[in-house]
C-alpha cells in the first residue's frame, strides 16, 4: 500500500473500526476535480468517470480486511498511431486480503525453505494496511493504472499511406551492395527431390 501521508485524487478511506464480519456494499464515484487529478497522474488528457463498487469486510477476527469489487474508468487516452485522443472504457476486478497491523502473529519468522505457492505467499507475507484505514478510492485508481496500455491505439487506427509502405518494402528488400552468402542455396532448395 502507499504511505498514508500522501495526498490522494480519489480519497476514499474506511476506518476500520467500522467494519465487522459482514459484507459492507460500498460504492464511490469520484467527482470532477477527483477525475482531472487523476488524468493529471496517469498523464492521459482525461478521465471522465471512475467509480468503485466493492464488499468490504474483516476476516479472521479482525486480523484481516477483504475487499471484493470493481473499478470502473471512463478515459481519454492519445493513440500512439495517429496521435488522437480517443475514449476507452476499462473494468478491473479487485480481490484484496490485507492483514491488519498489531492484530496478526508475526509468523514471519518461520520462513519455510521449500517454495510456496501464491496463495501460501499471501497468507504468510501478508501487505499490510495503513494508518488503520483501507482507502478504497486509491485501491481502485492503482487497480485502473494497472490496466491501461503501454500503447494505447484506437481500434480503427492505421499508419498513413507512405509509412505503411517505406516499412513493408524495407522488409522485403535489403539495402543495395549487401552480401547474401545463403542465396545460392535457394536454388538448391527449389530443386530438391521430397
Amino acid at each position: 500500500m502507499v504511505k498514508p501521508s500522501q495526498n490522494y485524487e480519489f480519497d476514499r478511506s474506511i476506518p476500520l473500526d467500522r467494519l465487522d464480519d459482514e459484507d459492507m456494499a460500498i460504492a464511490e464515484t469520484a467527482s470532477a476535480d477527483e477525475c482531472a487529478a487523476i488524468a493529471a497522474r496517469f498523464d492521459i488528457p482525461a478521465v471522465q468517470a471512475l467509480s468503485v463498487d466493492a464488499q468490504v469486510k474483516l476476516l479472521n477476527k479482525g486480523r484481516y480486511v477483504s475487499m471484493i469489487g470493481t473499478a470502473k474508468a471512463d478515459l481519454t487516452l492519445t493513440c500512439v498511431v495517429t496521435l488522437e485522443p480517443f475514449e476507452q472504457s476499462f473494468e478491473e476486478a479487485i480481490e484484496l486480503r490485507l492483514a491488519v497491523p498489531g492484530r496478526l502473529k508475526n509468523d514471519r519468522e518461520a520462513i519455510p525453505h521449500e517454495e510456496l505457492s501464491l496463495e501460501e505467499a499471501e497468507e504468510a507475507f501478508p501487505e499490510y494496511l495503513d494508518d488503520g484505514k483501507i482507502n478504497l478510492g486509491e485501491i481502485a485508481v492503482e487497480a485502473i493504472s494497472l490496466g491501461l496500455p503501454d500503447h494505447p491505439r484506437k481500434p480503427d487506427a492505421e499508419l498513413p499511406d507512405g509509412v505503411a509502405k517505406e516499412g513493408a518494402e524495407a522488409a522485403d528488400e535489403p539495402p543495395p551492395g549487401t552480401h547474401r552468402p545463403f542465396e545460392k542455396l535457394a536454388v538448391l532448395k527449389d530443386h530438391r527431390k521430397d
